[in-house]
């Protein structure tokens, strides 16, 4: 059964004599777990990554996204970390993944225009 609400669509709690959601039901136990719930989400969101877990990464090799990644997603999966920051990282690692394909890419290609330039031209 859906919440009697128009335009919910929520599915309505078993016990709740208007037939409300979770989160429209005037219930005062489920106002009482409705606001705890709020409050948890409100610390879920502060969550970040021990600074710590962190600092001995430089970044400066592929290895190394490939470990920030993973402790990222162990951190998200326990819950130590927030969805939020953890989509920022992936999002980031992805950005600083391609500028440096990008760069190794553009160094390749400058050598092989000096290597083309030496012998003489095409």
């Amino acid at each position: 059964m859906k919440c009697t609400v128009p335009d919910c669509g929520a599915p309505a709690l078993k016990d709740d004599p208007d037939g409300r959601c979770f989160w429209h039901s005037e219930d005062r136990e489920v106002i009482e777990r409705r606001r705890e719930a709020s409050s948890r989400g409100g610390c879920n969101s502060k969550k970040v990554m021990n600074p710590q877990t962190s600092e001995d990464l430089n970044l400066a090799l592929l290895k190394d996204v490939d470990e920030l990644v993973s402790r990222t997603l162990r951190a998200t999966i326990t819950g130590d970390l927030s969805v939020t920051v953890a989509k920022a990282t992936g999002y980031l690692a992805r950005s600083l993944t391609m500028i440096r394909e990008t760069a190794l890419l553009e160094a390749r290609i400058a050598a092989l225009e000096e290597r083309i330039d030496k012998m003489g031209g095409m």
